[in-house]
């Protein structure tokens, strides 16, 4: 999983059809139509915040591969575990034959009987569905692996249980010189944190949250100088619909975002239809809840001409 982790890309799988794909990432990030305002700064915010929980989901996911590989929790391992370990250790010896660099195609299953062997995890249910494909061009190698949720289940701590359903997507595409990376990330994902012991007609969600993010990040070099920029994708839509998007931009070395870090000490560009405008936070917190995730956020933007204006309020995801 290492080597698809450091340069492997998550694409989102066409079957899924309207869920969010890097290359609506890239188009929406290229040309946003929203508006920087008092108005969207909150949704901006949220955004933000989702993208964190978002590429930690990935994090998840890869580790949750690499650990299935291990052959499970020590124990004693019955017949039925035999079974899952066999068709595992077979789909990842066929999987893992798709190296970068090559031209293929792949897919793998992991079964949440994985989790459950000998004294693994005995509430872990569902599957993670990965497919990787790899295109080698004359001018880039690109590789694409999707990761989909399917009613997956496991164990969060004593009593509770973490759930994702949906997908997410990481699109990867480098010059065959090595002179410029590009990363798209997309996740469209339904988030629960439940109780294991629930009543008759109680649903047991304590959290619940849709996450949907993009990401790009760009990096380039030459023999005197090299530079990168990592742009998140904001909705500014009030009526939850994805034309009216804002690009945050920000300096990172990858993927990753802290939001809670980077609204705590940095100026960052909020960038939409009206221009660029440079942003910072007096204050931000992202509250989970049984209905979703609800951000509040303070702070001051200033345009390119010096003029400002200041932003509070909060957003919800549905």
């Amino acid at each position: 999983m290492q080597r698809l982790a450091l340069g492997s890309f998550l694409f989102l799988l066409a079957a899924c059809g309207s869920r969010l794909t890097p290359e609506q990432v890239r188009g929406l990030l290229d040309a946003p139509a929203g508006t920087v305002s008092q108005d969207t700064m909150a949704l901006a915010t949220r955004d933000l915040f989702l993208a964190d929980s978002a590429t930690s989901v990935e994090n998840f996911a890869q580790l949750t591969k690499g650990n299935a590989g291990d052959g499970g929790a020590a124990g004693e391992i019955g017949g039925a575990d035999v079974v899952c370990v066999g068709a595992l250790v077979a789909s990842i010896a066929t999987f893992d034959t798709c190296a970068l660099g090559d031209e293929c195609k792949d897919e793998l299953t992991i079964d949440s009987c994985a989790l459950r062997i000998g004294a693994g995890d005995e509430d872990a249910r569902g599957k993670i569905k990965l497919r990787l494909e790899n295109v080698v061009d004359d001018a880039f190698d690109r590789s694409t692996l999707a990761i989909e949720f399917d009613g997956w289940e496991n164990t969060r701590e004593a009593g509770l249980l973490d759930t994702l359903g949906g997908s997410i997507a990481l699109e990867s595409t480098r010059a065959t010189d090595d002179s410029s990376i590009e990363l798209l990330f997309a996740a469209d994902l339904d988030v629960n944190v439940k109780r294991k012991e629930r009543a008759l007609f109680d649903d047991g969600i304590e959290e619940h949250a849709n996450f949907l993010a993009g990401l790009r990040f760009q990096a380039s070099q030459t023999a005197d100088a090299a530079e990168g920029s990592l742009e998140v994708l904001a909705f500014a839509d009030t009526d939850g619909g994805r034309e009216q998007s804002l690009a945050i931009r920000l300096s990172a070395e990858g993927h990753r975002v802290n939001a809670a870090q980077v609204t705590a000490g940095a100026a960052l560009e909020v960038i939409g239809e009206n221009g660029t405008f440079t942003c910072t936070w007096s204050a931000a917190e992202s509250i989970g809840a049984h209905d979703g995730v609800t951000v509040t956020s303070q702070g001051e933007c200033v345009d390119a001409d010096g003029g400002t204006f200041s932003f509070s309020g909060e957003a919800s995801t549905e």
